[in-house]
């Protein structure tokens, strides 16, 4: 497990994440439900540096077979992951300056990989590295050297050894700056990724006409940065509007509707099994949109917005909200609590970061993509060096440095303290808040400890456990041979705590001679499950015989399935299925689990154009009460119309009257959100989505 280091900048916590459950975060972020079979995450961390293989793991978690979308997602999660290796290394041989040096050299790591901007691969056709590309950006290690005032020996390195290895260079400057920034050549050999050539999918999309599957999508996959045009290698495309599932097998695809389109392609052999790209279709009739956005104030602040003003087409106008995964996440004309890049956690993609999908009453569509940056951002962050005091002393101490100018201090222990040293200090947890003009606030914290109770091997005495899908089953278990003081709970002398919800946590550790060690880690949460968006759907149809079937593929994961239509059926498919709304609920690890829902629909129905054979829909409106404006022939017989939420649960129901044009069912009691209204008869089924904002 992968803990913190013992002096932090608190700004977003899934920037800071225990590393045995970060295997799992990047999974959540890959929307990987095929049936390739991905190499390990070690294997392909040695693909990316070769040092990897003299680090075997036992982790489980590089053992996991996870698909990794795009180059960087992999550069990131490797120098994440050695960052915080390298925190926990063994520093006794180092001075104090070595130390303080190191220390820095980590942070501005740190804000490399954040940052995600790595050298391009623009010449070679293999995995190769790049010391600094055409484009002036810096490999991690080039970063470090030049960020120190090492400018020189950069710019040489890059002039005559620019795709060489670290161990392959020559310069006895290399290993002197190394030695004087407190490292070994061999980490530094472990950091130096190599870069991929990675490709790129552009659309030319037509809108379709309202009602009318006369869209099309044409698309070129090029070499990202070199435009030499590269052939897409088995593209498919997915309709993420409606649960529609696969909709074609190559790269220009036709007949389609408006709406959101996912197409996949795979890496080409390379070490990445797959590339995404999202694109969405809209009806030529369809409203107009236009956007307020909020920027995001600072990274993490979760308090950007974006408010839409609707004109044209026929209201009412019903709203949904996707992310750039396509996974939905809201409705209403105002979404709130974004951050940059629309990202679910840590990493950012080059592609629209919020899609919104406007229909009409005429069922007639408008999506539009938008973007929030950050407004402020840090062009350093302070780090704080410590001098631990001694056992049953007061004479520690705690100086920021490298903040930016006319910052201010404020320090948790003593509020009326302003200054960036902090001294005379005791053993424990002290945190300080940093604001600096025209910047963001930020807290740093710093644990101060007794060396003569530093545990022995400490890289392995500390477990920890994530918890999951927002439980409280996260655990942290300290070495034993202390007496134990938790910040969650004062009550509690155990060097193992459980039932943790995520957050940060302090443990005081007092050996028998009273001397104290500190701890601080994050107990992060994992949402355990995958939204499955590679779904085929076929539907119904009475008048060749024909049955539905609803066919997830996501056969990679060990998940199990719980059927509404069917307690027994236990599969990832559903078939013989007959029009109608049908829900899964989809069980992942630690019970973690999540809900679909699916419309089958008859397309002897469909392709008629009427929608009972009794009954036409005129109008539909949704708010407390929901209308249903309709013509009933002479001859109608009982049809029963249900709303039903996502899960399947029917949260109104009446019969049509057959003397009135109008329904009216009260979802006074039920919360905002998407819902699917029914009318079935003896003879017939018709369902739709409805958005109850």
């Amino acid at each position: 497990m992968f803990f913190y280091p013992k002096t932090m900048i608190i700004m977003k916590p899934s920037h800071f994440l225990p590393a045995t459950i970060l295997f799992w975060i990047a999974a959540l972020l890959l929307s990987g439900s095929h049936l390739y079979a991905a190499p390990t995450v070690y294997e392909q961390l040695c693909d990316l540096n070769a040092q990897w293989r003299v680090r075997p793991s036992t982790d489980p978690y590089l053992q996991q077979p996870i698909e990794f979308a795009d180059h960087e997602r992999l550069i990131r999660l490797h120098l994440m992951t050695v960052e915080s290796t390298l925190r926990r290394a063994d520093l006794s041989h180092l001075n104090a300056d070595q130390r303080a040096n190191r220390s820095h050299c980590l942070d501005l790591l740190r804000g490399y990989w954040k940052a995600g901007v790595f050298p391009k691969n623009t010449y070679h056709d293999t995995t190769i590295p790049y010391f600094i590309d055409r484009y002036n950006t810096a490999c991690a290690v080039g970063h470090l050297i030049r960020e120190t005032g090492y400018e020189a020996l950069a710019c040489r390195i890059a002039d005559e050894m620019n795709y060489a290895y670290i161990a392959q260079m020559p310069y006895a400057e290399l290993p002197q700056w190394a030695d004087k920034m407190g490292f070994a050549v061999a980490e530094l050999k472990w950091i130096q990724p190599a870069y991929a050539p990675p490709l790129a999918i552009s659309t030319n999309t037509t809108d379709a006409n309202c009602d009318d599957n006369n869209g099309s999508i044409a698309t070129t996959v090029t070499e990202t940065m070199s435009g030499n045009p590269a052939m897409p290698d088995n593209p498919r495309w997915y309709s993420l509007s409606g649960g529609v599932g696969l909709v074609g097998n190559s790269s220009d695809i036709e007949n389609l509707r408006s709406g959101l389109y996912k197409m996949r392609i795979d890496g080409g052999g390379g070490m990445f099994p797959y590339i995404d790209h999202l694109t969405h279709i809209s009806d030529t009739d369809a409203p107009q949109v236009t956007a307020t956005i909020q920027h995001e104030s600072c990274s993490g602040s979760k308090d950007g917005s974006i408010s839409i003003d609707i004109t044209g087409g026929a209201a009412p106008y019903t709203v949904i909200w996707y992310n750039q995964y396509g996974n939905m996440i809201g409705n209403g004309v105002q979404i709130n609590q974004l951050t940059a890049g629309g990202s679910i956690g840590m990493f950012l993609d080059d592609v629209p970061r919020y899609i919104c999908d406007v229909t009409d009453a005429n069922g007639c569509k408008r999506l539009a993509t938008y973007d929030i940056q950050i407004l402020n951002q840090n062009a350093n962050y302070a780090w704080a060096q410590t001098q631990h005091p001694t056992c049953g002393n007061s004479n520690g101490s705690i100086q920021l440095q490298y903040y930016l100018p006319n910052s201010t201090f404020v320090w948790a222990h003593d509020p009326t303290l302003t200054s960036d040293i902090a001294s005379n200090l005791p053993a424990g947890h002290y945190t300080v808040m940093v604001d600096a003009p025209g910047a963001c606030s930020y807290e740093v914290y710093a644990d101060l400890y007794h060396n003569a109770a530093y545990p022995v091997n400490f890289s392995s005495s500390f477990i920890g456990q994530a918890t999951y899908c927002g439980q409280s089953i996260g655990s942290i278990i300290c070495p034993e041979g202390y007496s134990y003081t938790w910040s969650h709970n004062a009550n509690l002398n155990s060097n193992e705590a459980t039932q943790l919800a995520e957050g940060y946590y302090t443990v005081t550790l007092t050996n028998a001679n009273g001397c104290q060690y500190i701890y601080t880690t994050y107990v992060n949460n994992y949402e355990g499950i995958q939204v499955p968006f590679d779904v085929q759907l076929t539907n119904a149809n009475t008048q060749n015989g024909q049955s539905g079937a609803i066919v997830l593929n996501t056969d990679m994961y060990e998940y199990s399935y719980a059927w509404s239509h069917d307690a027994g059926l236990g599969s990832s498919s559903a078939t013989d299925l007959v029009a109608g709304t049908y829900s899964v609920t989809i069980t992942g690890d630690h019970g973690c689990s999540l809900v679909q829902s699916y419309v089958i629909y008859d397309e002897a129905q469909l392709s008629s154009g009427v929608h009972l054979p009794q009954v036409r829909l005129n109008a539909v409106q949704v708010g407390k009460d929901l209308r249903v404006n309709y013509t009933a022939s002479a001859l109608l017989s009982e049809v029963r119309v249900s709303v039903y939420d996502l899960s399947g649960h029917a949260i109104a129901q009446a019969n049509l009257p057959a003397n009135s044009t109008e329904l009216v069912l009260s979802l006074s009691n039920a919360p905002f959100g998407v819902y699917i209204l029914e009318l079935r008869s003896q003879q017939a089924q018709y369902s739709r989505r409805i958005v109850w904002q």
